[in-house]
């Protein structure tokens, strides 16, 4: 093992070890989900929420278009983990031009990042909004999964476990700063189905 590790260039190490810890987070990350979705939760992989809302266009710049988030700690995860595989595969298959190696691990890492955005939005569109009651959301603890401007200026989404499923929402605030990416909301209103009033949850 010392033997093939040495064997290695610094940028084969730098690769490798970037891509095994990307991808042990990714297991702990499943390893996660399936634990809080135990509890007769088969289908915690499935996020449901307003179908119809889905592709409305969200104020985030170019990390998100038509509710696809295409750049979040998930894809940035996916990116890396794939990308710097292929860079460590392709390396011996260039060993006088590993730059070329690393190029095509960016192509694939982002390719990869955004064939798991487009996965993650079509699991969201295969359950109807109509098999979750948005009004049992009122007083649950959710995070923000795209930014949610400030004073009800767009949507933003959050994610919130309800019915003993994992659900995306539409959201809105009355807040006067955008709560971001991350952050944990409680639900306070049920504006419509689908959209929820929310408010950063150390707001007093």
């Amino acid at each position: 093992m010392n033997a093939w590790w040495s064997g290695l260039t610094a940028l084969q190490q730098a690769l490798f070890i970037i891509g095994f810890a990307t991808t042990l987070f990714m297991i702990v990350q499943i390893v996660m989900i399936v634990v809080g979705g135990m509890g007769g939760q088969d289908d915690a992989f499935e996020p449901d929420g307003d179908v119809d809302s889905v592709d409305t266009l969200n104020d985030e710049g170019f990390g998100s278009l038509s509710g696809l988030k295409l750049v979040s700690l998930r894809t940035i995860i996916v990116f890396l983990a794939i990308g710097s595989w292929m860079a460590f595969a392709m390396c011996p298959v260039f060993p006088e031009g590993q730059w070329i190696a690393v190029l095509i691990g960016i192509g694939v890492g982002i390719g990869a990042a955004i064939a798991f955005a487009f996965v993650m939005r079509a699991f969201m569109k295969l359950q109807s909004s109509g098999n979750i009651d948005a009004a049992n959301c009122k007083g649950l603890i959710a995070e923000v999964y795209l930014t949610i401007p400030a004073k009800r200026g767009a949507f933003g989404k959050i994610q919130v476990v309800v019915q003993e499923r994992l659900t995306e929402f539409d959201a809105v605030t009355d807040c006067e700063h955008d709560i971001h990416t991350g952050m944990q909301v409680k639900v306070l209103d049920n504006i419509t189905q689908g959209v929820l009033l929310v408010a950063p949850l150390d707001e007093k």
